[in-house]
């Protein structure tokens, strides 16, 4: 699924630079500060705006050379609606991630702008229903959730009988990886300190 999301991911942004004005002649050069200015990408998304400009490159649409970059050929014009089916439909436990995607990409133009605030599209209405799914449930984060939990369970293996355990997590956004931890944890002498940036996510988990 990886390729098929990276060139996903690159038919989005070549499109988001095309709404935001810019053409894709062969031989165009320009610095991605240049480019930035003249499409009016937000400051705070400059950081971002250059990691876009290399995605283009792995995909040969451009080429760097010190710090300016060169439109070496058209980028793809896959149709992505076609694309994000063919995806959904060959690998449905990626539901999440594509769903992230589809939702970020159609609007990449507007957020590069500063018109629209991400976090409204990672979390619409407020909800986080697709967060809790990808964090949890999806391939990638059952991998991570498993291995924590093995690490988790591998320590207590060796802890002396009747030593309180305690855990601190930073950063435990939706609790996805709580829930595989906190069922390793012997009953009645453990201590569990879940921590989040947002209080929202706290209260959530």
């Amino acid at each position: 699924v990886a390729p098929g999301i990276d060139r996903l991911c690159g038919i989005f942004v070549a499109r988001a630079l095309e709404r935001l004005g810019f053409g894709f002649e062969v031989g165009r050069g320009f610095t991605a500060d240049e480019l930035a200015g003249e499409l009016g990408v937000a400051p705070k998304h400059r950081q971002v705006f250059r990691r876009m400009l290399e995605m283009l490159a792995e995909d040969g649409v451009l080429a760097c050379s010190n710090v300016r970059w060169t439109v070496t050929q058209a980028p793809s014009a896959a149709d992505p609606a076609e694309g994000w089916r063919a995806l959904s439909n060959g690998y449905p436990a990626y539901l999440a991630e594509l769903t992230y995607l589809w939702r970020c990409g159609h609007r990449l133009a507007d957020v590069l702008r500063g018109e629209v605030d991400p976090l409204h599209l990672l979390f619409p209405d407020g909800s986080l229903a697709t967060a809790d799914h990808l964090y949890q449930d999806a391939p990638i984060s059952r991998i991570y959730n498993r291995l924590a939990a093995r690490a988790v369970r591998l320590a207590l293996s060796r802890l002396p009988e009747q030593r309180t355990v305690r855990l601190l997590e930073i950063g435990g956004g939706t609790g996805g990886m709580t829930s595989y931890v906190l069922r390793q944890l012997p009953a009645g002498q453990s201590e569990f300190v879940f921590t989040d940036v947002s209080s929202r996510f706290t209260t959530y988990a």
